[in-house]
């Protein structure tokens, strides 16, 4: 009995102990469903927030994939259903909601908020996510732009009544199928809607295998009482994707009218065959500069913006090139567009022309802008035109080219200093140094025999006195003297007849009835018709006692006491010369009297710049010492560092 007991307590303590694992088995089983549970959970939410949520857009990403699915299903039902059956309010609020074009959600397209887009790695950084984020947004808006265009329809294959609807809602009712044709206008695969290429290249570099670089799709959206038109741009509308018209710039064409709007760019081509092209009309959204330089080939440009934006137009204005700008003023369109101009019955394409030809010029044509001067001040400081170099170098006065820079056309030169000095004979030689080089000179002897100056020539030339040898007086009697030195007092007439480039008269004075205003006639002369004259001029007599007693001398002659002749000389030169305010180069001749230790007097001759208006720099304290050979009557030119000591005889 007691053994059986035992067995019976023994069964029962296990069978409570079975069921306790098993309650401990269940309990076991549910904590890890619930732990699963709760994994599978956070994960699912980690994945709908990471795909949903965009960091750059006002609305969710999977707000604009669920209004594109609706708008796909909702397209489906609108083609399906028949022309009388009337549309669904809630379809139509759909579709303009999927297709509402803003700045914010123009930038994502279908593609990128498909399902299975999600990126690989999340980025170190906040920046580095955003840039990575805009090039594989900008990549697949290229890519879909690039199949939209190859899937694309010639217009005539749309419905009549699209088509119809299409061009009166983008004023195109009076452009022509050839025109849209010429500008590659073509039709969406839905044939719903028009797209306008643009261009950052022309057709005649790339010929057929040209492609465009953006779109602008006008689509038909159909409201509650009408039907309207929903704009978007690919790739993106925040950056330049070309022009629209671009493509058909020819490097002949000179002139080009800009618009905003491809009906008013399509209606000035169609009227009088000139090049029309589509400006951005989103200036707030990328640098104006970027398309600047497709537009700097042109030397003639039109604005024909709408009335309502003529202010914009003059802003566009001043960033172009202005002398090369016209603008529309809205009272020369009558308040019009170019594609409200050409519907008119009739008029159209003469009102068109002649609102062109109307233009008004952004700047006047006696007004000089800098980006008119940009080129002629770039030739100025390179050289390219002459202006700084001048158009020859002296070579046997080779000191000059330091300060002068070069013989340049269009100046006025004074030569002068005391008589018997020598400037005759350094002026003939100065004018031959410049023959020597090809620059055809008239030479204006008023004062010497014109013998006298081709002799004088002659031997400098030949650096040698050829009255002393009767072999070199035959050789010069046989042979035939090619240059002509002309003594006339006509000298404009005979300057422009013979296309003369250097013009030398011997002492202006002698002109009749010589005055400053014939300086300023020479001035003009050789400014108008591109050529160097040069000119000697005697100073007046102008006595130092009359200036000392009419206090004509500033205050620094009299502060200066160890230089006085230098002083006179300095201030004296333009009250003594005529013609000095209006020469853009005075050079001077000096003489100075010089014993030597054996007691002889030496003259000694000096050459002066007091004027170089247009380049270079005046040479007054550093002279230049001239000397003189009387066998070849040349004279060298040596730099000497020293001062004018008085006694100088000038």
């Amino acid at each position: 009995m007691t053994k059986n007991t035992v067995n019976f307590t023994y069964y029962k303590t296990m069978v409570s102990l079975k069921q306790e694992l098993q309650v401990l088995d269940y309990f076991g089983a549910f904590c890890v469903f619930i732990s699963f549970f709760v994994i599978i959970l956070i994960i699912s939410v980690t994945c709908i927030l990471w795909f949903c949520v965009s960091p750059t857009d006002d609305v969710t990403v999977f707000a604009k994939w669920n209004l594109l699915r609706r708008k796909r299903s909702y397209d489906v039902k609108v083609e399906q259903r028949p022309l009388n059956q009337p549309v669904s309010k809630r379809g139509v609020v759909v579709a303009a909601a999927a297709f509402r074009t803003t700045a914010a959600t123009t930038t994502t397209t279908t593609s990128q908020i498909t399902p299975p887009y999600l990126p690989k790695q999340q980025p170190a950084t906040v920046e580095d996510e955003q840039n990575s984020c805009v090039l594989e947004r900008t990549e697949l808006r290229k890519r879909d732009m690039n199949e939209l265009w190859d899937q694309s329809l010639p217009v005539s294959h749309m419905s009549l009544a699209k088509l119809s609807r299409l061009k009166q809602l983008l004023y195109l009712r009076n452009v022509t199928d050839v025109t849209l044709n010429r500008y590659n206008v073509r039709a969406l695969p839905s044939l719903d809607g028009l797209i306008f290429p643009r261009y950052s290249v022309t057709l005649e570099m790339m010929g057929s295998q040209i492609r465009p670089s953006g779109l602008k799709i006008c689509r038909l959206v159909e409201t509650i009482n009408m039907m309207t038109v929903a704009d978007e741009v690919l790739p993106s509308v925040s950056t330049f994707n070309g022009m629209f018209g671009y493509h058909l710039v020819r490097q002949s064409d000179s002139e080009v009218v800009l618009t905003l709007n491809e009906a008013d760019a399509m209606s000035i081509f169609q009227a009088c065959s000139k090049l029309a092209v589509v400006l951005p009309d989103n200036p707030g959204h990328f640098n104006v500069e970027l398309f600047l330089p497709y537009l700097e080939e042109f030397t003639k440009i039109t604005l024909w913006l709408p009335p309502e934006k003529y202010n914009r137009a003059k802003q566009l204005s001043k960033k172009l090139l202005s002398n090369q700008c016209y603008l529309i003023s809205p009272k020369a369109c009558n308040n019009l567009r170019a594609a409200e101009t050409l519907a008119i019955p009739g008029k159209g394409r003469e009102l068109i022309n002649g609102v062109i030809r109307q233009g008004e010029a952004v700047v006047h044509k006696y007004v000089d802008t800098l980006a008119m001067l940009r080129d002629p001040v770039r030739s100025f400081l390179f050289g390219y035109n002459g202006q700084t170099c001048g158009v020859v170098q002296w070579k046997r006065f080779s000191l000059l080219n330091n300060y002068l820079k070069g013989f340049r056309l269009g100046e006025l030169t004074l030569l002068t200093g005391p008589f018997g000095c020598g400037k005759k004979t350094f002026l003939c030689e100065y004018a031959l140094d410049l023959c020597d080089q090809n620059m055809v000179t008239l030479w204006c002897g008023l004062e010497l025999p014109s013998i006298r100056v081709v002799a004088t020539m002659i031997e400098q030339y030949a650096r040698y006195n050829l009255s002393t040898s009767f072999d070199d007086q035959r050789r010069i009697s046989q042979g035939s003297l090619a240059t002509a030195i002309i003594r006339l007092l006509a000298i404009e007439y005979h300057a422009s007849a013979q296309d003369v480039q250097h013009v030398v008269i011997d002492n202006a004075l002698l002109i009749h009835d010589c005055s400053s205003q014939t300086f300023t006639e020479l001035k003009r002369f050789a400014s108008s018709k591109n050529l160097h004259i040069t000119a000697i001029v005697h100073p007046k007599k102008v006595p130092l006692i009359l200036l000392l007693q009419f206090h004509l001398l500033p205050i620094e002659f009299y502060q200066e006491v160890e230089n006085p002749i230098a002083t006179i000389s300095a201030y004296s030169i333009y009250s003594s010369l005529i013609g000095a305010y209006e020469a853009d180069n005075i050079l001077q001749i000096t003489t100075h009297i010089n014993k030597n230790q054996q007691q002889q007097c030496e003259l000694e001759k000096y050459l002066q710049i007091w004027k170089n208006r247009n380049v270079g720099e005046l040479l007054i304290g550093c002279l230049v010492e001239m000397h003189f050979d009387p066998l070849s009557k040349c004279h060298s030119l040596v730099m000497r560092k020293k001062k004018i000591r008085p006694g100088c005889v000038d």
